[in-house]
């Protein structure tokens, strides 16, 4: 009994930060759209996002992941609340799962990058085509990482499908 008391306590205190923000009056579409860009410069202060640093596991102390992993779930939730800026929700499903990959967090990689190859599929004809074209080799990389992570996951059978989804993908390209 004490210690599911004990253990009760520690979850509300570490989620104190996300429970807050969800007790606080729905944002409109452009408040979140704002606190998605305050948040957006908050971590690039720390972890520049032109930094090799930024997307290295040893680069980040405890504290430092917590509040980058804080402030990114925070910036994600914030996504269905932003309505139209497709291309942003599209670049920030592929940027989480591109961080995820390179510090090392396989399962947060793949549901990043399905989320953001689901995301596209639904949402491509409200892209422009110059959105699009910018798209290709980060659409074709994202296979790729999907393949690499399940792989190391050994869920072969899912690697195989990302890597056959990449190669019909990059047929219909001749700039990859």
């Amino acid at each position: 009994m004490k210690y599911q008391l004990v253990q009760t306590l520690l979850v509300t205190i570490l989620l104190q930060p996300f429970l807050g923000a969800s007790q606080e009056l729905p944002l409109n579409s452009t408040d979140a759209l704002k606190l998605y860009h305050q948040i957006n410069n908050e971590m690039n202060k720390e972890f520049p996002i032109d930094d090799i640093k930024t997307y290295t596991r040893d680069s980040f102390s405890e504290t430092q992941l917590k509040k980058y992993l804080s402030l990114q779930y925070r910036k994600l939730d914030l996504l269905p609340k932003i309505e139209g800026h497709y291309y942003l929700k599209i670049q920030s499903f592929l940027d989480v799962g591109n961080w995820f990959y390179k510090v090392g967090f396989p399962k947060e990689s793949i549901k990043w990058y399905n989320h953001f190859l689901k995301f596209y599929a639904k949402n491509e004809d409200k892209l422009t085509s110059e959105e699009k074209n910018s798209l290709i080799e980060m659409h074709n990389h994202a296979y790729s990482v999907l393949a690499a992570d399940y792989a190391k996951l050994s869920v072969l059978d899912s690697a195989e499908y990302a890597h056959k989804a990449n190669v019909n993908f990059s047929k219909a390209f001749n700039k990859i």
